[in-house]
């Protein structure tokens, strides 16, 4: 029993030191799919983080599923991610084909393993994540003429505001400007 503990133990303190930060972000998820028609391209890009630890690491990424619309288009499949960094970018090229039926579904499932840049001797604990990105195949509306209206007007309204405020801060240093003038007599 002692030394089921005693290796428990030095199992979690391995474990612990070689705790890893990595991470992947996506602007997509489950219940916010990438959503293309059919013959368009588009470039989706991770982003690679490394926010946890003391360790820079190399990630290698690799395509598990959906080669069929996308491809990982960076010159090298080995980013390198330092200790405190959450902006490393990972650009997928998604192009669905011209006859792909609407209402279809890819999925792009991308894997990332992520181990030290400072390799060391003996045993080494790899960091592995994957992505998983929905695509939904839809025919995506022209904005209406009324909607593209709509949005000409609310834009010339902000211009309005913007001048207001601008003017009205003219103003309030302009007599700023005035009544420091007229202390200084």
């Amino acid at each position: 029993m002692k030394t089921k503990i005693i290796s428990l133990f030095l199992f979690i303190i391995l474990i612990a030191v070689n705790v890893k930060g990595f991470a992947v972000s996506s602007p997509y998820w489950s219940d916010n799919p990438l959503i293309m028609e059919p013959g368009e391209t588009k470039i989706v890009t991770l982003i690679l983080q490394n926010m946890v630890g003391s360790e820079d690491l190399i990630a290698h990424a690799s395509l598990l599923q959906g080669s069929e619309v996308a491809r990982i288009i960076d010159s090298s499949l080995d980013y390198n991610v330092p200790f405190g960094k959450d902006d490393i970018k990972v650009n997928i090229e998604v192009t669905i084909p011209n006859n792909a039926p609407l209402e279809s579904k890819y999925t792009i499932d991308v894997n990332f393993v992520a181990e030290s840049k400072n390799k060391k001797e003996g045993v080494q604990l790899n960091t592995g994540v994957r992505k998983l990105i929905d695509v939904y195949v839809r025919e995506v509306p022209e904005p209406t003429a009324k909607a593209t209206e709509e949005s000409k007007e609310s834009a010339k309204k902000t211009n309005y505001l913007w001048a207001i405020i601008l003017l009205v801060i003219l103003i309030l240093i302009l007599i700023w400007a005035f009544r420091k003038k007229g202390e200084g007599k």
